[in-house]
């Protein structure tokens, strides 16, 4: 037993010289690990859809310097399923550059976001990971947001943020879906602790959306707003009234139902269908708001007016016992600037039949049970600056209304019936106005004119729509050209 022992240890020991003596080509490789990363910092903001995220770690090698490494971003939020009844962890790669270039978009939510940057080391699979944060912050529910109608017929937004700033495709930004349709109008609607953004356009399938302005963030076609039965096969947004001075209420006709709606509502947005009859169909082209809690509709055939109430009663108006007719296409409707009380109200409507647009004057006097009275009827001196594309709005504070020819906008003294209207301004040559709206601003109980907001077109270029910013004066405030498609309808949060 003790020649064995002796013959396996001699055994060993020659086998191990045996490998000393090997000349065999053979190559053993030391790991290039990551030994520490710095150039990254605990927290950063950044503004969604706007500001770009950019960090340029400095990585530290065990070997001295980089060799085959491969990166990874990532952010993690957790969001409650409404199904499921629980908290559910999303984790999004967002890069796998080593430098990374970020901007937020619709996939992530206005929170504080847990993210990860990882080196992987790729002959080892070995990872250094380190975590941070990033606030991803709301800039874009206080603004304007305009409604384009882009070069191949659908529908975007375009938004001036309350810092002036921009963002173009935003409703595809915001929600990574295309606004589908030609655009017909917006409204804002504000139920309890939010506001909402109301879309509508020409798709049959969604009728436009509704966004949620607080989050930004895609709820539900418009088309779930509304009573089944009354959109149709093909939904049609014939005309969508906003009444001036904003008292909360407004219409919506869509295939001849005209769907009334208090816009400080409670819930989801779900109009009222307040006036369906049969004298008010799809001939009626307009509705305005003369003073709180009255307005007056116009149907195209014979021109009868309406008078509507806040809940959608409505009535023929009349005179001396006899409806009052107003032939033609009604082109605007306004109520004295300054005066919204029931008492002494004069509304000045405007239409426009056989080439001769008409001004009708009627007062409305008294409180509660009105009594109407026709106090002018007569051409309108400045019928040739109106043409097919002309859009009016009143001033808030004087006894003025402005409408818009071509690339300019014209000013009309209501006391001064016989004299012609007056350049207010002119944008460049080449520029169609699409969009015009005087935004207001409060001064005690009344409202006062703020600026003009003008939409406006040049079919020649990529970018066709330009929007600017005009005092009262006729001053140009602020200007951004050639930004977006062509504007059709604005709505502001401010």
């Amino acid at each position: 037993m003790k020649f064995k022992i002796v013959y396996i240890h001699l055994a060993i020991l020659l086998a191990f010289y045996g490998c000393l003596q090997d000349n065999g080509n053979y190559t053993y490789v030391d790991p290039n690990e990551v030994v520490g990363v710095g150039g990254i910092e605990e927290m950063y903001s950044i503004t969604k859809y706007e500001d770009t995220l950019r960090i340029s770690p400095v990585l530290l090698f065990k070997l001295g310097q980089e060799s085959d490494f491969s990166y990874e971003w990532a952010v993690n939020h957790s969001a409650y399923n409404e199904q499921s009844g629980a908290y559910e962890n999303t984790e999004l790669v967002i890069s796998t550059d080593k430098d990374l270039e970020y901007v937020a978009n619709h996939e992530v939510p206005y929170t504080d976001l847990f993210a990860t940057f990882k080196v992987i080391e790729n002959s080892t699979g070995v990872a250094k990971k380190l975590g941070f944060k990033i606030r991803v912050q709301n800039a874009y529910q206080y603004g304007y947001y305009f409604l384009t109608e882009e070069g191949d017929g659908n529908s975007d937004l375009f938004m001036v943020r309350n810092n002036w700033n921009t963002i173009d495709n935003f409703y595809e930004k915001a929600t990574g879906m295309p606004l589908k349709g030609k655009p017909f109008g917006m409204e804002s609607y504000s139920p309890s602790g939010g506001t909402e953004l109301i879309i509508f356009t020409s798709d049959p399938e969604t009728v436009g959306a509704v966004l949620d302005l607080n989050e930004v963030q895609y709820k539900w076609p418009a088309s779930k707003c509304f009573h089944e039965g009354y959109l149709g096969s093909e939904p049609i947004v014939v005309d969508w009234f906003k009444f001036e001075p904003n008292s909360g209420d407004f219409y919506t006709v869509i295939n001849g139902s005209y769907h009334y709606t208090n816009k400080w509502g409670a819930g989801d947005y779900n109009p009222y269908i307040g006036l369906k009859s049969p004298d008010l169909d799809e001939s009626v082209d307009r509705a305005n708001e003369i003073c709180w809690g009255l307005s007056l509709i116009h149907g195209t055939d014979p021109g009868t007016l309406y008078i509507a109430g806040s809940q959608g009663i409505t009535s023929k108006l009349q005179i001396d016992g006899e409806p009052v007719a107003v032939p033609g296409e009604c082109l605007f409707m306004a109520g004295e600037p300054g005066k919204y009380a029931f008492y002494g109200i004069d509304t000045y409507i405007f239409t426009r039949e056989d080439g001769k647009v008409n001004e009708t004057v009627i007062n409305a006097a008294g409180f509660g049970a009105l009594t109407f009275n026709l106090k002018a009827k007569r051409e309108f001196v400045g019928t040739a600056l109106i043409d097919d594309q002309s859009i009016f709005v009143p001033s808030y504070s004087q006894r003025y209304f402005y409408f818009s020819s071509g690339n300019k906008v014209y000013k009309y003294n209501f006391d001064a019936p016989t004299e012609m209207p007056v350049v207010a301004f002119e944008l460049p040559e080449g520029q169609q106005i699409s969009y015009l709206k005087m935004e207001t601003k409060q001064v005690g109980w009344s409202l006062a004119d703020n600026k003009f907001i003008v939409g406006s077109y040049d079919s020649t270029v990529d970018k066709p729509g330009s929007i600017y910013y005009y005092n009262p004066d006729g001053t140009l405030d602020k200007k951004y050209e050639h930004v977006c498609g062509k504007v059709i309808d604005m709505i502001s949060k401010l």
